[in-house]
């Protein structure tokens, strides 16, 4: 039959022309490379960063019903699928920035919504979001607690109005100026490390507030002056002490190596606290039940007690939870450092008993 498969195994040929041989290895090199360059270029259908015979509507489609659906996250990596599309213009492209901003802000990631609500300004300005984007980005600000950067920001889009003035200048050293801008960044530092010491005792939303209100009492001109005058005051000593070469003197180096080894040892320890302990309103809730008897208040004069409701409690029972967290973060941190470090205390050494190495 003529179509019948021809099984047998072919001879072995007498070897060719080598250098025809090598063409052809090259030329299949050449269109590998290609494939490959094209899967880099469009994507492997295999993988998840992209949806196989989609196109840009049909993945409009799946953002938009994640997005009906509340799931936050999921639409977001749909739409940053939308958005690698190069079929889109500028102002579509600027609107799913602004929805993505939105979707990031409703799931409490603020600096990931400020990213994406900047990329839509400058993709393009869309009639009718400006104002609406300037609420979003203060919102987002004085929710991270950035205050002075949210007063610039103020400024800066008052400023691209027609409204506004050049930032001002309140002082001058020499040749450097230093504006208002540079005072206000000052105040809030100084504050930042203030509410640090409650961050054990206080939910970051009050922190927040207790910011604000101390921000509140550096409006008054008398209140900016005294802080100006402090920050002058510090900078020209420190620039006295340099040309006194003050930081050379054994004295003060040991006392910076032993201020900077503090400081690094407290800062590596609120970085673990920080990103090991994320306490959210069912966690408040659950500790509040589980430990409702601890939440009373006692009248001094009958001896009665009063149950005290979840939002009565709510600031006690967050330096409750918080505290448990921390003492397990600080014991399990320091229990994998000292293997890490193999570290040996000798009790016996200092009049204990037994210590870790069992003396």
């Amino acid at each position: 039959m003529g179509d019948e498969l021809n099984l047998t195994l072919p001879q072995k040929e007498p070897p060719k022309d080598r250098g025809g041989l090598l063409t052809i290895l090259i030329a299949v090199a050449i269109l590998l490379g290609g494939a490959n360059l094209a899967v880099l270029l469009l994507g492997n259908p295999g993988t998840t960063g992209t949806a196989p015979g989609l196109d840009t509507e049909g993945l409009r489609e799946v953002a938009l019903k994640l997005e009906r659906q509340e799931l936050g996250p999921e639409a977001v990596s749909a739409w940053r699928e939308v958005l690698v599309r190069p079929d889109l213009d500028d102002e579509e492209r600027a609107k799913i920035w602004y929805r993505v901003g939105k979707l990031h802000q409703d799931e409490g990631s603020y600096g990931e919504a400020l990213d994406a609500f900047y990329r839509c300004e400058h993709a393009a300005q869309v009639p009718g979001l400006r104002d609406e984007l300037s609420i979003r980005v203060e919102d987002c600000l004085a929710r991270l607690g950035s205050f002075s950067s949210m007063q610039h920001e103020l400024k800066g889009r008052t400023a691209l109005s027609g409204e506004g003035a050049e930032e001002k200048i309140v002082a001058e050293i020499g040749p450097r100026k230093i504006t208002e801008e540079d005072l206000e960044h000052r105040i809030e530092q100084i504050i930042d490390l203030q509410m640090e010491q409650f961050a054990s005792f206080l939910p970051l939303e009050e922190r927040n507030r207790q910011k604000e209100a101390l921000l509140r009492r550096f409006a008054s001109p008398e209140a900016r002056r005294m802080e100006l005058r402090r920050y002058i005051m510090e900078e020209i000593l420190f620039r006295k002490a340099r040309e006194d070469k003050l930081h050379e003197d054994d004295g003060v180096r040991e006392f910076l190596r032993i201020t900077e080894r503090q400081i690094l040892a407290d800062m590596e320890m609120r970085r673990e606290l920080a990103s090991e302990i994320k306490i959210t309103e069912s966690d408040l809730k659950n500790h509040y039940e589980a430990r409702k008897g601890d939440f009373v208040q006692k009248d001094e004069e009958t001896g009665t007690e009063k149950q005290l409701s979840f939002e009565e409690a709510r600031a006690e029972v967050y330096r409750a939870l918080r505290g448990e967290k921390e003492r397990e973060v600080q014991e399990n941190l320091l229990t994998a450092l000292e293997e890490r470090y193999d570290v040996v205390i000798h009790e016996g050494a200092l009049g204990g008993t037994k210590g870790k190495d069992g003396e």
